[in-house]
Formats: structure tokens, sequence, C-alpha cells
């Protein structure tokens, strides 16, 4: 990704196709960016989570955690468009989350591990476009 495009004469080399390279570096440079955006938005959501999380336990009664509403402050920022078969996002066991599945609230945890397939949850996750 950051060899020179041009040889010691500063041409440009023979050996490649510069307009290709070029465009492709940019696209993975655009897709970069998109990450670190979206990974930056991930985070951002996960501390409001657990800071609702915290909140909701500090004023939580001994009510069964099935029973009670959830925040609907909280804005979805993403979807989960694949769950393998027998990935940890299929049996969801750590972290708390609040999903919309077949359209009905449920609550899950989920615990990000290694597995037989590819990946640490077993599912894929795509941004909501807003």
């Amino acid at each position: 990704m950051d060899e020179s495009l041009i040889d010691a004469e500063q041409y440009p080399r023979a050996d490649i196709d510069v307009y290709l390279v070029r465009n492709t570096r940019h696209k993975v440079k655009c897709l970069q960016n998109d990450y670190k955006d979206i990974m930056k938005d991930i985070e951002i959501r996960l501390h409001e989570l657990h800071a609702a999380e915290r909140e909701r336990k500090a004023h939580s009664d001994s009510r069964n955690v099935a029973e009670q509403k959830p925040n609907k402050s909280l804005l979805p920022f993403a979807t989960i468009d694949l769950v393998s078969p027998e990935s940890p996002a299929k049996h969801a066991t750590h972290v708390s989350l609040v999903v919309l599945r077949h359209s009905r609230e449920m609550r899950l945890t989920l615990e990000p591990k290694k597995w037989a397939g590819k990946g640490l949850l077993g599912c894929s996750i795509v941004p909501i476009q807003r």
C-alpha cells in the first residue's frame, strides 16, 4: 500500500498499472475511514448502553430483568443480518443487548469467543444508514 509508484528516475513504474493502484488505494483508505467512523459510533453507543444499564441497576428493585421495559431512548445503530448456526451469537451468553427479532423485543447476552466459524461472534453486523 505504501510502495512508491515511481521509479528511481521519477517516472511512473512500468511494471504496475499506476491508475488502478491509485484508485484501489483511494478505495481502501475510504473504507478504512468508514470503518473508523463506524467503530467510533459503536464505542459511543456502547458507552451509552453501559451507562443506561448501570443507571437501571442502581434504580432497580428485585423485579426480574425480563419484566423490565427496555430504555426507549436508545436509538438503534446497527442491524444483525445473519446469525450463523452454533455461533456465540446464536447462544448469546455475556454482553447485554436489546434486539428486535421478528418484530419482537428480546434481551440477549453475547460473549465474543473463538468457535468453529469465522470471527468471534458468528453474526454479521451492518450499520444503519441515517
